[in-house]
This record gives structure tokens, sequence and C-alpha cells, in this order.
């Protein structure tokens, strides 16, 4: 058994959980990412006040947004914290509208004995550290919804541990941040389909989602309408997650 290895007890079950390892190369179990339904990484470790740091990056940007149907986003996380040694981490998606729906997490994609892979109760993707690590820094993936699954939730554990073999001592930060989905450019010409500040949805679609010229998510709606356009100017509307519309309110 390595010097990080951590072991809880209930009762007569031995849990492994957090960054509790064996000596090979075992992840933790999925399920404590803080998504809803699960658990976090207070079930298993406690510690000082003090929060580990993290840095998330997509392509080397901040991650805020998602193109439906676009390529594959690499993702890189880096953790540090000014005394506790050891990492690891857990994340999943999860659609705001829908929390039990997989199709936001099932993109993510780690690599063998670096990041694991790994499934919750309701059959959400996760991705976690494979083992504890000094280095705190990992690389791994995540492939888009081809729908547009409207705003997302990126819940995320991670936990700084002191390598005492024990529960406590540890730093702990639950993270939850919001991905908007955006309009690929090539879908943003078109002639204006709609004039006015309201319309109705098209006969066959049930849903429809609202952004600017420039791709920014603004709302969704459902149902035939009436429906109001936020303020006067030129939007785009996708219906039912496929086709893109031009539509104008041009009332004074």
């Amino acid at each position: 058994m390595t010097r990080w290895a951590k072991r809880v007890f209930i009762g007569s079950t031995l849990l492994v959980a957090g960054l509790i390892s064996a000596d090979g190369p075992i992840p933790p179990p999925g399920a404590f990412s803080g998504a809803p339904g699960e658990g976090s990484c207070y079930n298993c470790h406690a510690g000082p006040t003090s929060v580990p740091t993290f840095t998330l990056s997509a392509e080397g940007k901040p991650w805020s947004s998602y193109v439906p149907g676009g390529p594959p986003v690499s993702l890189s996380l880096e953790v540090h914290h000014p005394s506790l040694p050891v990492y690891g981490f857990q994340l999943t998606l999860v659609a705001d509208s829908s929390p039990s729906d997989p199709r936001p997490s099932a993109g993510l994609s780690g690599s063998p004995n670096y990041v694991a892979e790994q499934t919750d109760p309701f059959n959400r993707k996760l991705v976690s550290h494979w083992r504890p690590t000094p280095i705190g820094r990992w690389s791994f993936s995540w492939q888009p919804p081809t729908e547009n699954l409207g705003p997302l939730s990126v819940y995320m554990g991670i936990v700084a541990a002191n390598g005492d073999a024990t529960t406590d001592g540890d730093a702990i930060s639950m993270v939850r941040f919001t991905l908007l989905p955006t309009a690929p450019t090539a879908l943003q010409a078109g002639n204006i389909a709609q004039l006015g500040g309201s319309f109705f949805l098209p006969e066959g679609s049930s849903v429809a989602h609202l952004y600017t010229l420039e791709g920014r998510y603004l709302r969704s709606y459902t149902g035939k309408g009436p429906h109001a356009l936020p303020h006067k100017g030129i939007f785009l509307l996708q219906l039912d997650g496929g086709a893109f519309l031009r539509i104008a309110n041009l009332s004074e």
C-alpha cells in the first residue's frame, strides 16, 4: 500500500473513496462530483478550511460555452495547495433542464492509467484521477452533444490531501459552473424569417433556443407561443436543437 492510501470504515464495510487508493492504479469510485443525486468529496475527506485552487481550461481558454455538434474539446486541469502535496479530482456534466439525462457527460474521455472514466447511478459519465498524484495536472477531452441541450452545469470535486493515511487534514473544493450553448459561425447566415416583437413556433417544433448573432445563448422557448423577443434587434433562433433561423424584432 502506498503512503497515500486512505481507508474509511463504516460498520464492517471498507469503502474506497476520494483519494483512497490501493497499491495498484485504482481510481476512486464514481458519483462524488457533487452533481444532483451524487455524493461529494466530503463523504470521505475532512480537514482545514482552506481550499485547493484550480485552473480548468478548454483549448487553453476559460471553459464557459459549447457548440452543439461541434468538435471535441481538449481540457486541462491544474490543482494547487500551499501546504498539501497530493491531489485528485472528479468531474461530470449535467443538463440544467434534465439532470438525469446522460447525454451531456457521454462525450467525456479519459486515458488509461492517467484519467479514469466512470459512471454514476444515473448512467452519467465522469472522469477522475486514476490514482492520487503530487503533480496535480491532468488532460482529458469532451465531445459536445450533437443537440442543443440548453445550459449545462459542470460539477467537479477537488481534493488536496496530506498523505498521512487518515481521512482528516485534507482540503476540499466542490465546484459548479455553467456552459452556455453557442451557434457555429457557419450557421449564422440566411434570410430574416420573422419581423415583429413576438412569434409562434412553426408546426412540428416544440422547443426553440434564442441566440445573439454572435452566437451567445439568451434563452429557450417551449410550446407554440406566442413568444416575446427580449428587445429590438436581430437574433438567431434554433428549432428543436437543429436548424437556425434569423429572426428580428424591429418594433419600436
